[in-house]
């Protein structure tokens, strides 16, 4: 019977073709990826702060987030994952941290210390909606 299942497939490849189309089309639909855009610049006290994590976050559960680094200029483009840019449309809360992981203040590792209300108690929330979206984070040092 295995030979018969083998013959089957190699007469017919067109048949192969579509049953593995079919069975891999919902694997990376456009409902599940972005249909948006985001690009940004982060300031902190006026200045642009270079090598920071932008993440955002979903609010809905079943959302899937995104992220982007500043470069030295304070400019981050937001990535689906590793290989795709983009963002899903809908509501999120925005985190703002130091490229290094941790915003202790102490931790001597961080060459910039970003206020809490900037990363572990945000207070940033964004929408995006479908297509482009540009934003400005003006952050405020403890000191100011």
């Amino acid at each position: 019977m295995t030979s018969q299942s083998l013959s089957f497939s190699f007469r017919h490849p067109f048949f192969a073709f579509l049953l593995v189309t079919l069975l891999c089309q919902g694997c990376y639909s456009s409902s599940q990826g972005p249909d948006a855009t985001g690009t940004g610049i982060v300031l902190m006290d006026g200045s642009p702060l270079a090598k920071v994590l932008v993440q955002f976050e979903p609010v809905d559960p079943a959302g899937r987030g995104s992220f982007g680094t500043t470069d030295d200029s304070g400019k981050f483009q937001l990535r689906f994952n590793s290989e795709h840019l983009g963002i899903q449309s809908g509501e999120y809360t925005v985190v703002i941290k130091s490229s290094g992981g941790s915003d202790n203040p102490d931790d001597k590792t961080n060459s910039v210390s970003i206020p809490a209300r900037y990363n572990t108690k945000t207070t940033l929330k964004e929408t995006i909606n479908p297509g482009k979206n540009t934003f400005e984070f003006q952050l405020t040092s403890n000191a100011k």
